[in-house]
């Protein structure tokens, strides 16, 4: 008798084991699916290591609070700055309200030498000519000049991407722009043989 009440109360341990596990699944799945739609937000710090060990980029919001309007979420430039470990600190652009404030959708390393920034500009206004995300590619050198790190834009690589937008035209018709990943961009970086 004594084995069979055993066995129920660590059957009943079990049970409750598996519902704590059941929860915790379930937060988790939760709290991952918030942080998934709060993906629309530019990255804060990204690890440059690829390109300079003990590197970041940080990208960081410039507000321009509206003077009469403090219930609103004021628009804002994206700076952007590449600090590392050593002391380096090197802003070296900053994206600009343009209709609405910038967005760094997609960043990516090429060659150990490039830095590639996509940033987006969303418009869903219907007096706009388009509704949908405006898109722009900057392309960075980087390089050491006498010694120091340097940052400069490459506009002989940046004018391989055309900016342009992904969504609809005032008419309806579809407008879908090439370069709006990693991916794309890679293509075309590695169709045009940029070393």
């Amino acid at each position: 008798m004594q084995a069979g009440m055993g066995f129920g109360v660590n059957r009943g341990e079990w049970m409750v084991k598996k519902l704590i596990v059941a929860a915790a699944s379930t937060i988790g799945i939760i709290f991952s699916s918030t942080l998934v739609m709060a993906g629309n937000e530019s990255p804060d710090k990204i690890s440059a290591n690829s390109v300079e060990n003990g590197c970041d980029l940080i990208f960081s919001k410039e507000l321009h609070p509206l003077p009469n309007d403090p219930l609103s979420a004021p628009p804002y430039d994206v700076a952007a700055q590449w600090i590392c470990r050593d002391g380096q600190d090197i802003s070296f652009d900053k994206y600009a309200i343009n209709g609405s404030s910038p967005t760094v959708a997609t960043v990516l390393f090429w060659r150990r030498r490039y830095i590639v920034v996509l940033v987006k500009w969303t418009t869903n206004s219907s007096a706009a000519d388009y509704v949908g995300d405006y898109y722009e590619v900057f392309v960075y050198r980087h390089q050491q000049v006498n010694g120091a790190a340097s940052i400069a834009k490459d506009d002989a690589v940046t004018k391989l991407f055309s900016p342009g937008w992904d969504g609809y035209a005032k008419s309806g018709e579809k407008i879908t722009y090439p370069y709006k990943d990693a991916a794309s961009i890679r293509k075309l970086l590695k169709a045009n043989n940029v070393r």
